[in-house]
């Protein structure tokens, strides 16, 4: 898929250029349209009470115009994550947005149904940054993907500034990271789950 790449200052983001045609994921069943993918590090949300070294926010639109993200996270190992590996150079170093696409983004890899197969926690929030709109459905992958230490680094990625805030679930729910509001696929197809 083309995408275009840019530096906000404090992630990395990638946006379908104009004319692209649309893209989907499948997510408990929902039909949701793809907006953009940002990564985040260190990763803002924790499952057992740990954060992950990045995190990828695919944020997409749910069929009645709703925003919903679907999380990914990354560990370091010393195995290079081949689908970076494939645009992650592309970023432009400094904040701005870079004067070309990138042809070859493989976005059915980064967020393959298998991934999406694979379970994950599920609650109703809030965006992470300014404006920070409510009634945002995240989905946090229980998969976690390798990143070396390298890739990381490369162009500059590291800890967020101020103006990102952890995605908290509604006040009086009780959760307090992930793993409190777990979901599981298979527990899903029993009848289970949330």
């Amino acid at each position: 898929e083309k995408m275009l790449p840019m530096n906000s200052g404090h992630n990395f983001e990638l946006t379908i250029v104009d004319g692209q045609e649309k893209l989907y994921a499948d997510v408990e069943g929902d039909k949701l349209q793809f907006m953009q993918v940002h990564w985040h590090a260190p990763a803002e949300n924790t499952v057992d009470g740990s954060y992950a070294a990045m995190e990828a926010h695919f944020v997409h639109q749910g069929p009645s115009d709703e925003l919903a993200v679907v999380a990914l996270r990354y560990r370091i190992t010393e195995q290079c994550n081949p689908h970076l590996a494939r645009f992650w150079d592309s970023f432009p170093i400094v904040e701005g947005t870079a004067e070309s696409d990138v042809p070859a983004v493989p976005l059915g890899m980064l967020l393959s149904p298998k991934l999406l197969a694979g379970g994950y926690y599920r609650w109703d929030g809030s965006l992470t940054t300014p404006p920070c709109n409510t009634g945002v459905q995240h989905n946090v992958l229980r998969q976690v993907m390798p990143i070396t230490q390298d890739q990381l680094e490369q162009g500059g990625m590291g800890p967020d500034d101020e103006e990102s805030y952890e995605s908290v679930p509604p006040a009086g729910t009780g959760w307090n990271s992930a793993e409190d509001a777990a979901y599981d696929a298979d527990e899903a197809d029993a009848g289970g789950g949330s």
